[in-house]
């Protein structure tokens, strides 16, 4: 029996250790950072409820603008598979899902061809939705970076050497994005190949219906798409144009987080940080950027003038209402729709 006993390899389950490892990191913050936990309690304390309200709004006109760059991209293709509150609910799903599930950011758009091929509608078309929100979307976070680096070297003189860094890092990890995106949609033929597991990934075929034709016809409506597409480049200025505004939200946001706390900061500040956090989330490869993005947010704040504490409060309550709140919305919308 001891023999037995001797023999049996000793194993770590690490699962079982995560919480308390959590736990004990708490313990040392409040132990270590105690006075500068009272001063973020205080800055809480004291918040003006009507800036707040008023950051909640921002959060809400994020989610208006996000239904909108959808709507006018199903527009630009004569597509209208939801009414405004359906698809309002279907893109605070997308976004929930990839907050939320390790992807790389596709299972919600994965989920939303889905929910296209359930109205019976084309899934070449409902891929092109998808391209154009993403074109615009990293179009419009280049120019908010771009300003950003701008406002950095005006306000400063200088840019920094970590921005730089991400900068460059970002433009690589674009650079690998479209090179992804070429080697499956370079052409009709190898995207034919490319795409049977994106197919599988939607859904399966029905009966009598073979996996090639879905795939042929998936590929047809979408390289037509892309061929109206760019014929008619300006027609994705509008897109374009609701994206950025809807970034720029998220600095409104941060600002009237800052009146909150009585701070006049520039609203230029709450700009740079959204998108150097943004960027550092994004090359993270977590999703929703968590962690990476926070972090990234106060040393920036903090790196610009602003008191660690203050950074601390801010950044939270940014990240309540632009992430944490996908999370019950995103839980209702999605068994909402998923029972539809």
């Amino acid at each position: 029996m001891s023999e037995d006993i001797k023999n049996v390899p000793f194993k770590i389950e690490w699962k079982k250790l995560t919480f308390p490892f959590l736990i004990f990191l708490v313990v040392l913050v409040v132990i270590f950072k105690f006075s500068e936990l009272q001063e973020i309690g205080r800055l809480f304390g004291q918040a003006k409820w009507y800036w707040l309200l008023a950051a909640l709004g921002c959060q809400v006109a994020n989610f208006l603008l996000q239904t909108m760059v959808y709507k006018v991209s199903f527009k630009l293709l004569n597509f209208n598979p939801f009414g405004f509150w359906r698809l309002l609910k279907t893109c605070i799903t997308v976004i929930f899902l990839n907050y939320t599930v390790p992807s790389l950011g596709v299972a919600g758009n994965i989920w939303l061809l889905k929910q296209i091929r359930h109205k019976n509608l084309p899934e070449g078309k409902a891929l092109m939705i998808v391209f154009i929100e993403l074109i615009c979307y990293y179009a419009a976070f280049i120019f908010l970076l771009l300003l950003s680096l701008f406002y950095l070297f005006f306000k400063l003189g200088h840019i920094g050497g970590t921005q730089k860094i991400a900068v460059v890092g970002f433009l690589v990890a674009l650079l690998v994005l479209a090179g992804c995106l070429y080697f499956f949609l370079g052409n009709k033929k190898s995207a034919k190949k490319r795409l049977f597991w994106l197919a599988e990934k939607i859904d399966k075929a029905e009966d009598g219906v073979r996996q090639e034709d879905r795939i042929n016809q998936l590929v047809e409506d979408f390289y037509q798409d892309l061929k109206w597409l760019k014929v008619n480049k300006l027609k994705l200025v509008w897109p374009f144009c609701l994206q950025l505004t809807k970034f720029l939200t998220d600095g409104a946001n941060i600002y009237l987080i800052f009146l909150a706390f009585g701070s006049w900061t520039p609203i230029g500040l709450g700009l740079v940080a959204f998108a150097f956090g943004r960027l550092f989330g994004i090359l993270s490869f977590i999703p929703g950027g968590l962690g990476a993005l926070e972090g990234s947010m106060v040393v920036i704040f903090n790196s610009l003038g602003v008191t660690l504490e203050l950074s601390l409060a801010t950044m939270l309550l940014y990240r309540l209402f632009s992430y944490w709140l996908y999370i019950p919305l995103g839980i209702v919308f999605y068994k909402s729709l998923e029972r539809d």
